[in-house]
């Protein structure tokens, strides 16, 4: 998260010139899927091992396929999360790149 931050406060003034700003929504998102996925793990594991009626581990079981759901939702929120960033750093190098070929034609 700290790449996200740190490449966003760079990018500010910069982003294919128009001062654009990338939104923290993504990894927001993100962060927030795959806290969830980690929290209802144990508990769905919890109650799968403490079940002694179907129904209850009937919950339990539901509650692992949340989380499977909530995995997979944070994986491909993650790819989306590298992709973005990668994005902004080829631009930024691309724009220092062409900083220093002014610079050096000076």
């Amino acid at each position: 998260m700290d790449s996200w931050a740190i490449a966003r406060s760079r990018m500010r003034a910069t982003t294919f010139g128009t001062g654009k700003q990338e939104p923290h929504t993504v990894v927001n998102v993100w962060w927030t899927a795959w806290l969830a996925t980690n929290l209802i793990n144990p508990v769905a594991g919890s109650q799968i091992d403490s079940a002694d009626t179907p129904d209850a581990f009937s919950a339990g079981a539901d509650a692992f396929v949340l989380a499977g759901i909530l995995d997979i939702a944070a994986a491909v929120l993650a790819i989306v999360v590298v992709r973005r960033l990668t994005g902004m750093q080829y631009v930024k190098a691309a724009l220092r790149a062409e900083q220093v070929s002014k610079e050096a034609a000076v």
